[in-house]
């Protein structure tokens, strides 16, 4: 945990000295997100995906940026929001959808009705 702050602390940090480090929010952003898993702790889920939303306000056009809000949204079992940023994602580079196949993070919504339609819808889009 201690190496989880300590990341944390310097990601917070490179955003004070660059407000627009889309990257560090990113970083941070997952670095809160790995340890929401660890701790099982929904507040540091929403943390993570705070630090996700900045950097896709600094650069929408990152496609990992969006999945990494996907992941976390999947991890609170917010199907909605999750395939609304997978869409995000698949504009950008429609291939995430192999990722999304094997990603254990999705595996809490992997189930729903909703999220098998837009494997099945986006699947065949890929290369």
């Amino acid at each position: 945990e201690g190496l989880f702050q300590e990341s944390i602390e310097k990601y917070r940090k490179a955003v004070e000295i660059k407000k627009d480090f889309d990257i560090a929010y990113n970083n941070w952003g997952s670095t809160l997100s790995e340890l929401a898993k660890l701790k099982q702790d929904e507040g540091l889920f929403q943390e993570g995906l705070e630090r996700f939303k900045k950097a896709i306000e600094i650069n929408p056009k990152k496609w990992s940026y969006h999945f990494n809000s996907a992941c976390s949204y999947s991890l609170l079992k917010r199907v909605k929001e999750s395939i609304e940023s997978l869409d995000q994602a698949f504009s950008l580079y429609p291939e995430v959808v192999n990722d999304v196949k094997t990603d254990s993070d999705f595996d809490p919504i992997r189930d729903e009705p909703a999220f098998k339609d837009w494997l099945a819808k986006n699947s065949g889009n890929s290369t």
